[in-house]
């Protein structure tokens, strides 16, 4: 497995350090993600050497992130919950996690099921093979039991919306049981998440995919500094490969920007991971309220025909009215607690696509033999 693929997600930053200058900022960036500090401060009326340094202070909150359309890389997202009764079958599983070639996200859950929660980023098709290494970790006792969840539609993600903060009293104005009267048409083939398709695979290449992961970390650095980080994988790419790389990546690959914003800043101190069963008709209801209105706090929602999976970052009375409307819709609702402060998120692994047949490996070995091997080789 390549080297460089963690991702930190926690920050140093806190609520007394935040003034209604520095949300005004956000707001701003939040809007267009790639502003300069010239156009900040023409539209904040705040002096650029101040607005820089806000910025700057603001720099361990906030990060512009790449939205990769994971259909056009020929990958699709499974979702995996484990049952895991002991501590040292913990410890196997997360460093499972961190040696898998197509893990994007684990964390501790705890709720209807107890273990950990597994996200991954694999190519489309190697389900079984997941499902394969999964069965094994049982078969060795590592898991009491796990849950599989897989989408054929993408997920559709919301970030954080600060337009309904209030420095003044430090809350959010929102409210649920108004967002769930939000009358949707019931034409639902008139919605739809715009995606042009590309064969991406035929011409991309492992530099473009390390360059996709520092564009998904931080995409307002500048690109001196990507090239910088870059050569430390061993990518030498000169100014003008880079641009136009990261341009094709932007008109095949990337959906869009997306600003993300440390949740505690802004009294999220809740992750929850709720799925459920309900009537396909209601949940086509609630996804395409997730698109057309968005929910004010970051949003990962999926459905298929009567299974509903719902990840959220939001505030402990927020997440009580939700749960509260969801009972009264849904046939059945199931509940996790994330442990979200010490998740591991982990970017794509460049080794992972052979260059020379323009494919991901979905082996069995390199999915499920390699990384029991690897893990059982380091204790």
């Amino acid at each position: 497995m390549s080297q460089f693929r963690g991702i930190k997600i926690t920050k140093n930053i806190s609520l007394d350090d935040i003034t209604f200058k520095d949300i005004q900022i956000l707001l701003h960036i939040h809007r267009r993600p790639f502003a300069t500090y010239e156009e900040l401060a023409e539209l904040t009326q705040i002096p650029k050497t101040t607005v820089y340094d806000i910025v700057q202070k603001l720099q361990p909150a906030f990060w512009v992130s790449a939205i990769p359309n994971l259909r056009n890389l020929g990958l699709t997202t499974y979702d995996i919950f484990s049952e895991v009764n002991s501590l040292p079958n913990l410890h196997y599983l997360e460093k499972m996690g961190r040696t898998h070639p197509y893990i994007y996200y684990f964390a501790r859950i705890y709720g209807k099921i107890t273990g950990i929660y597994f996200q991954f980023r694999s190519p489309i098709g190697s389900g079984n093979n997941l499902e394969l290494l999964f069965r094994e970790l049982k078969f060795q006792n590592k898991i009491e039991s796990f849950s599989f969840l897989h989408f054929s539609k993408p997920f559709n993600i919301t970030p954080f919306d600060l337009r309904y903060w209030s420095p003044e009293n430090y809350s959010w104005n929102f409210e649920w049981k108004k967002w769930f009267q939000i009358s949707i048409t019931e034409d639902f083939s008139n919605i739809s998440i715009k995606n042009q398709k590309f064969n991406v695979k035929s011409w991309i290449q492992r530099r473009d995919i390390a360059l996709l992961n520092k564009l998904v970390v931080n995409a307002r650095r500048p690109n001196t500094k990507l090239k910088e980080q870059l050569r430390e994988q061993n990518y030498d790419i000169n100014d003008s490969t880079l641009s136009r790389r990261r341009k094709k990546l932007e008109t095949e690959v990337i959906s869009g920007y997306k600003v993300q914003i440390d949740p505690k800043l802004f009294d999220i101190v809740n992750t929850v991971l709720i799925w459920g069963y309900g009537p396909e008709e209601e949940l086509k209801r609630i996804h395409h309220r997730t698109i057309l209105h968005p929910v004010p706090f970051y949003s990962v929602f999926n459905y298929e025909k009567f299974t509903l999976y719902w990840y959220l970052h939001l505030p402990t009375h927020q997440l009580s009215d939700l749960l509260h409307i969801l009972q009264e819709k849904l046939y059945e609702l199931h509940f996790v607690y994330v442990d979200y402060p010490k998740a591991e998120v982990f970017s794509f692994d460049p080794d992972g696509f052979n260059e020379e047949v323009h494919e991901w490996n979905q082996s069995t070995d390199f999915i499920v033999h390699d990384v029991l091997r690897k893990i059982n080789e380091e204790k």
